[in-house]
This record gives structure tokens, sequence and C-alpha cells, in this order.
């Protein structure tokens, strides 16, 4: 059997992803119940100067509710398409160099999405087709590097409430939380995302012959 080191170590990048993203959505419950029962212990302080209760439950579901869980999401979204974009150049340049091709991805212009795909396209002879779900991806991560996640504000407004409206895990925020407007991204669009990214590399793997896909894991 024919053992792809290069496909193995970035097999393993995702799975790490995946196992990153999966402890970070578990210890978020435990981050808010604790602050919630710190909260609670205020409900009969009737010290002049204590905050009105409800003033702190609002600001509780605010904070741990909805911008909590969005930044942290968003963070994520970033990392995950820096990754993407740093193991697409590492691909490209190994290709590069097991078929002896002329010139390297990043000489060529565009960003990485798109001189990635005219390189192993036109250059390596390798036709892919998940790209379209790689460009939604990277239309969610510009939305919220650009435009900190305002949809009104990207360049991509269209496409982004298409992709709401397909019921991918992607959210619009309503007035509920003092924000309207927003790109909200769900736990389950992260887990979703590291799966396609993984799609698309061991797609490209085995057009371009890199062996079957193993791990170390």
């Amino acid at each position: 059997m024919k053992i792809d080191m290069f496909r193995i170590e970035t097999s393993n990048v995702f799975h790490g992803l995946s196992k990153y993203q999966k402890s970070m959505e578990e210890y978020l419950p435990v981050i808010q119940e604790s602050e919630q029962f710190a909260v609670e212990a205020y409900r009969h302080d009737e010290s002049p100067d204590a905050v009105p209760f409800d003033a702190l439950m609002e600001e509780y579901d605010w904070v741990y509710g909805y911008f909590f869980p969005r930044s942290l999401r968003y963070s994520f979204v970033v990392l995950l398409f820096l990754v993407i974009e740093h193991q697409l150049n590492q691909l490209c340049d190994e290709i590069k160099k097991r078929q002896s091709l002329p010139i390297r991805a990043n000489e060529m212009s565009g960003d990485v999405l798109k001189r990635s795909k005219v390189y192993l396209e036109k250059i390596a002879g390798i036709s892919i087709n998940n790209w379209s779900d790689l460009e939604d991806l990277s239309k969610v991560r510009n939305c919220i590097v650009h435009a900190l996640g305002k949809v009104e504000l990207s360049k991509d407004e269209k496409h982004l409430r298409q992709l709401v409206k397909r019921n991918v895990g992607l959210y619009i925020s309503s007035k509920d939380f003092q924000e309207e407007g927003y790109l909200v991204v769900s736990a389950d669009y992260c887990e979703s995302a590291i799966r396609v990214a993984k799609k698309f590399f061991d797609e490209i793997f085995e057009a371009a012959d890199f062996g079957p896909e193993l791990s170390m894991f």
C-alpha cells in the first residue's frame, strides 16, 4: 500500500481543528453556567447601589448568550480559512515538485483560492468539483474580517443572504440582542466547514494520485 505522508499530515491538521472546535463548544456552556451562577447571586441584593437584577440578566444574555458565542465562532472561521490557505499553498508546491511544473502557484496573480484554482486546473491538469463550497466559506470569512460581520457592508451581501436561506447554519441577527443585520455562525456551520475543507483536499489528493486516505489517529 502506498503511504503518502503529505496526505496524512494534511488529514491530521483538519482532525486537530475538529477536536479544537468541539472542545471550545463543549467549554462554552461551562462558562455560561458559571457566569449565570454569579449573576444569580445578586438576585436578592437590596443594597442602595446594587445593579437591578433584570439589567444584570440582560447583560448576561447579551454577552454570554450572543456576543461571546458569535465571537468564538467568528474566530474559528478565520482560523480555519487561514489553515486552508496555508495547506493549499503547500499542496500546490508539493504538486509542482511531483509533476516538475515550471512555476509555483504563488507566482501567479489573485488571492490564494483564485490562483490555486487556475494553477491546479490549467497548469497541473487537475479538475476539482468542490471549489464553490470553499468559495462560500471564503465569503463568510471575508464578511467577518472586512465588514466585522455586518452583512449589508459586505461586498458579498447578496450571496450571503442566499447562503442563509439554504439553512447551512448561518443566520442574520435581529434586534433581539441589540444588534441587527450581523452574520451569526452556528456551531453546526463550523463543523460542516471542516468537513467541506477536508472533502476538498481529499478530492485533490485522489485526482493527483496521492495514495489512499490514512491517518495517524
